[in-house]
């Protein structure tokens, strides 16, 4: 087969290449609020609506985001943004493969490309720094939800093993797509298996430090719903309980280089920080008055 012109997702990517520091979008215009409900706030006894988080990602960094499963995280945070045009969104599964899985793929996908964003299937996680429209890029943030093997390991020990392993490759394969001051987050349940695996200590294996941690809530994303690997099948009767139940109280790691952490004072930086701290202005009695030595 013949070289073909170089596809949509080859040429936007292209531009991420060529992107400096500064964005060429335009950033988002301030949301602004509705009118709030009759007696919200007030003294009438009616309860308050639960607040929702404000989204966390901004339109103007380059963000990559990593196994997308129906793509709804992707959809839900572009209608946020309202433009795309920095957003790639991947997934570990072929088209073929994914389309048979969810129900929502196709209608997911045309939104985000239809705001101009880039989808992209094949990606593996643990080699994304190697994908040939990847692998000279840099983005601002990385966001993996939810990272899961999916291997239907029994064994608890072997699925802690191979969901590890998943980890490890992903902290080693994103940094190096990372940009200075870039950040890689990283969404977990909480509760066994997934505490045993340890997500800190083997970024930290991997030359990268927790910056923050935050809960994550589904909320702040509009039309997001969780899927698992298997695709739209739930474990029991998926219709007992809302899409997003099973989880909740998950956190998000926000995880940097170790060369972005704050630099700390050395012993004798410190010893002279604390001369100046404590030092005490001496004065001498001169034929001009007192002049401070």
């Amino acid at each position: 087969m013949g070289k073909g012109k170089p596809g949509k997702s080859a040429k936007k990517l292209a531009k991420l290449h060529r992107a400096s520091g500064k964005s060429p979008i335009q950033k988002p215009k301030k949301q602004q609020r509705g009118p709030r409900p009759a007696g919200e706030g007030s003294s009438g006894g009616e309860r308050k609506a639960p607040a929702v988080s404000r989204c966390p990602y901004l339109v103007q960094h380059r963000t990559l985001l990593l196994g997308e499963g129906d793509f709804s995280f992707a959809a839900a945070l572009c209608l946020l943004w309202g433009d795309a045009a920095n957003l790639v969104a991947t997934a570990f599964d072929t088209e073929t493969v994914a389309a048979s899985k969810y129900s929502a793929l196709e209608a997911n996908v045309e939104t985000i490309r239809n705001l101009g964003g880039t989808v992209l299937f094949g990606v593996d996680a643990t080699a994304c720094h190697l994908h040939g429209l990847l692998s000279r890029a840099h983005f601002e943030r990385i966001i993996f939800n939810f990272p899961h093997a999916g291997s239907g390991i029994k064994d608890q020990q072997r699925n802690i093993a191979t969901n590890q392993a998943l980890l490890r490759g992903s902290f080693t394969s994103a940094s190096a797509l990372l940009c200075g001051g870039g950040q890689l987050h990283v969404t977990l349940k909480r509760g066994e298996p997934y505490d045993s695996w340890s997500a800190v200590p083997l970024a930290k294996l991997c030359g990268l430090r927790v910056a923050h941690c935050t809960p994550f809530s589904s909320a702040t994303y509009p039309g997001y719903e969780h899927r698992r690997t298997i695709g739209d099948t739930h474990a029991g009767d998926a219709s007992q309980h809302a899409p997003n139940a099973e989880i909740g109280g998950a956190k998000t790691y926000a995880f940097v280089g170790s060369h972005d952490a704050p630099a700390q004072p050395g012993p004798s930086q410190r010893g002279e920080r604390k001369g100046q701290k404590n030092h005490k202005a001496v004065f001498k009695k001169t034929s001009h008055g007192m002049r401070k030595i």
